[in-house]
C-alpha cells in the first residue's frame, strides 16, 4: 500500500508447497502448507485498506544478480461466506384502513465479511478478562486474542492445583452478538503439560450470569508447540459474550499453571440494518413495521452492514388506504311520543351520520354525530317540547 515491502521468513518445506493469504478486516495473515489442507502460519500484519484491493503474486532471487522463475497454479480467490456480501428484503403489506396502511418488512444480510476472527488482532475492540494471569511476565489475557503465537496467557489456577482448571472469555464491543461456529486453540511455546486437555465453549448474554454451553471437548493434545487445532461449534448461538471454560489440563499432577498461546472465535456477525420508507420515515432493526398514511407508491432503501461492508436494496411499493364508509339509506321513520321527535333509519355500521335540526329551513345545527349499531340508528330529540316547530335532517360528514 504505498509502501515499501519486507520479508519474514518461513518453514523450509521443499517444493512444491501452498500458500494462503486470509483477510479479516484489516488483519492479514500468510501461511503455508505442504499439502494444502494442515496450515503453519508464517506471520500477520494489521493494515487498514479499502475494502476492495488487488491481489497479486510476487516471487524474488534475494539476489540481484541471479533471475527467479517461479510457477504458481491452482490460484483461487474465496470469499468468507463464498460470495460478497449483499442484502435481500421483502415488505407484506396488511389489510388497509382509512387512516392508514401498515407494511411489515424483513431483510437478510448474505454472505461476504460476516465470517471472520472477531478476537484477532486489528479486530480486538471487545473486553477480554480471565480467571487469572502472569501479569510480572506479560503472559496476560489479551495474548490470548493477539494472534501472535509467540506471546501467551498464563493462569497458574492455583485454587485448582488437581486440574488447573481456569478459564478466559471475550465479549463483543457495545453489547453486539455475533455467532461463533468454530474456534481455534494454539498451543504455547513451552511444557505441553500445560496445555488444555478438557473444556466447555460457553456463551452468554446476560454477561455471565447464565451460559449456554455450546461445544465440549475431551482428552485433546497437542502434538507440537505452536500447533494450532480448529473445532466446529457443536450448537451454535448468538451471544454477546463466549467464554473458553478449561476444566483439566494435559498433565495435572506436573503442570504448575495452564497456557494458551492464541483463542480465536470465527463467525458471523449478525447484519445492522438501516430502513428510510420512502415518505421521511427511517427505522432500525431487521425486521421493523411502518404505517402509511396516504396513498402513493414510496422507494424503501435498506442498508445493512457485516462490519466490514454496506450492502443496499432499494425497492417501490405501493400503498393504498381503504375508502371511507358510504352511508346507504335503506327505510326509516320518524314519529312523536311523549311530545318527542323521535327517528329511527336503517344504515351503515362503521360510518357516521349526522343529525341536523333547524327551525327555518337555513340554518342547521348538529344534534349528533353517532354511528348505526347492528344497522340501526335511533335518535330522539328531548328538545321538541319546548319548540312550536322543528325540520330534521340525516347526512354525513
Amino acid at each position: 500500500a504505498n509502501d515499501e515491502s519486507f520479508n519474514i521468513g518461513g518453514p523450509d518445506l521443499g517444493s512444491p508447497y501452498w500458500l494462503k493469504l486470509t483477510r479479516a478486516a484489516n488483519l492479514f495473515t500468510g501461511c503455508v502448507s505442504a499439502d494444502g489442507t494442515n496450515w503453519i502460519q508464517v506471520a500477520n500484519i494489521s493494515n487498514a485498506m479499502a475494502p476492495n484491493i488487488l491481489v497479486g503474486l510476487a516471487v524474488t532471487a534475494h539476489n540481484a544478480a541471479v533471475f527467479n522463475q517461479s510457477v504458481f497454479d491452482n490460484v483461487s480467490l474465496t470469499f468468507a461466506n463464498g460470495q460478497p456480501f449483499y442484502v435481500t428484503a421483502a415488505a407484506a403489506a396488511d389489510a388497509a384502513t382509512v387512516t392508514g396502511q401498515t407494511f411489515h418488512f424483513t431483510a437478510q444480510g448474505v454472505g461476504g465479511n460476516s465470517v471472520q476472527n472477531f478476537a484477532a488482532l486489528g479486530n480486538q475492540t471487545g473486553t477480554i478478562s480471565a480467571q487469572g494471569e502472569n501479569a510480572a511476565f506479560g503472559e496476560v489475557a489479551t495474548n490470548a486474542f493477539d494472534n501472535n503465537p509467540a506471546t501467551k496467557w498464563l493462569d497458574f489456577a492455583n485454587s485448582n492445583p488437581a486440574t488447573r482448571a481456569s478459564w478466559i472469555q471475550y465479549g463483543f464491543a457495545n453489547g453486539q452478538t455475533c455467532i461463533v461456529t468454530q474456534y481455534s486453540l494454539t498451543s504455547a511455546n513451552d511444557a505441553s503439560e500445560r496445555d488444555p486437555k478438557n473444556w466447555r465453549l460457553l456463551g452468554s448474554n446476560d454477561g455471565g450470569s447464565n451460559w449456554l454451553t455450546l461445544d465440549v471437548r475431551t482428552n485433546e493434545f497437542f502434538s507440537t508447540r505452536f500447533q494450532k487445532k480448529t473445532y466446529a461449534v457443536a450448537q451454535p448461538a448468538a451471544c454477546k459474550l463466549y467464554r473458553l471454560q478449561i476444566d483439566e489440563v494435559a498433565d495435572a499432577a506436573n503442570a504448575i499453571c495452564v497456557q494458551l498461546a492464541d483463542l480465536g472465535l470465527i463467525g458471523s456477525s449478525l447484519s445492522n440494518f438501516f430502513w428510510s420508507f420512502g415518505d421521511g420515515a427511517t427505522a432500525a432493526g431487521q425486521n421493523p413495521a411502518h404505517t402509511y398514511t396516504t396513498n402513493g407508491n414510496f422507494t424503501v432503501i435498506v442498508v445493512a452492514t457485516d462490519g466490514a461492508t454496506l450492502a443496499t436494496n432499494t425497492f417501490t411499493l405501493n400503498a393504498s388506504l381503504g375508502a371511507p364508509a358510504v352511508a346507504q339509506w335503506l327505510s326509516g321513520s320518524a314519529g312523536f311520543a311523549a311530545r318527542r321527535f323521535h327517528i329511527s333509519a336503517s344504515g351503515s355500521d362503521g360510518a357516521n351520520y349526522v343529525v341536523e335540526a333547524t327551525t327555518n329551513l337555513k340554518t342547521w345545527t348538529p344534534i349528533i354525530t353517532n354511528m348505526p349499531t347492528g344497522g340501526l340508528l335511533i335518535f330522539t330529540d328531548n328538545a321538541t317540547t319546548n319548540l312550536p316547530y322543528r325540520f330534521y335532517r340525516i347526512r354525513t360528514p
